[in-house]
């Protein structure tokens, strides 16, 4: 068996505004087609399986004036592969929390880390908040449960075929990752900057 370090992206549209968010994840597997791993990597993210609950743990913290619009992947380590894209109607993954969007440029961060603690820490920013969760700039009691099933899925992996993908920390300088092994939210709102034309 070989690992392999996949790339995943994650597309939404919250409130006519495109924001995307990146993830890193590695899993031991048989499979050397790295256009077959990518796609059965994002198939797995909207089927009945552990990636599954990561797109409903995201719905539960979005504001239902948002939705997943599209996810792709590709293999980035050992070496680069193809890139797997799936699109999504607006109504297949909409946001399921009744309240307008705080801001489009508003985001809750979970922040990960690994055993190599501040070398390797990554953030991952999920858009459209809704307003019903900020008060005075800080989450509600209501939230934060919400977002601790988010942390739970992204803890569970990727579940397909080839086996259990798991989130790791990708350190572009050098081309090395590692393992995440805390999650936490980061207790200020995160801005989403960084635009991506849609797919």
């Amino acid at each position: 068996m070989a690992v392999q370090m996949m790339e995943c992206n994650i597309n939404y549209i919250a409130d006519g505004q495109l924001c995307t968010n990146v993830t890193h994840w590695s899993a031991d597997v048989v499979e050397t087609n790295l256009w077959n791993l990518a796609k059965r990597f994002v198939a797995a993210l909207d089927a009945p399986t552990a990636g599954d609950a990561i797109y409903e743990a995201i719905r539960g913290i979005m504001s239902d004036d948002c939705f997943i619009s599209s996810a792709f992947a590709r293999v980035l380590l050992p070496s680069p592969g193809t890139k797997a894209i799936k699109v999504y109607p607006s109504g297949d993954f909409p946001g399921l929390v009744a309240s307008e969007i705080y801001a489009q440029s508003v985001a809750s961060v979970m922040k990960s880390v690994t055993a190599s603690g501040p070398d390797y820490t990554g953030r991952t920013f999920f858009p459209a908040v809704p307003e019903s969760m900020l008060v005075k700039g800080r989450f509600t009691d209501t939230f934060r449960p919400l977002f601790n099933d988010v942390m739970a899925a992204f803890d569970a992996g990727i579940v397909t075929a080839d086996g259990t993908w798991d989130q790791v920390i990708f350190k572009r300088s050098n081309n090395t990752y590692e393992p995440v092994t805390n999650r936490q939210l980061n207790p200020n709102p995160g801005t989403i900057r960084k635009r991506l034309l849609p797919v």
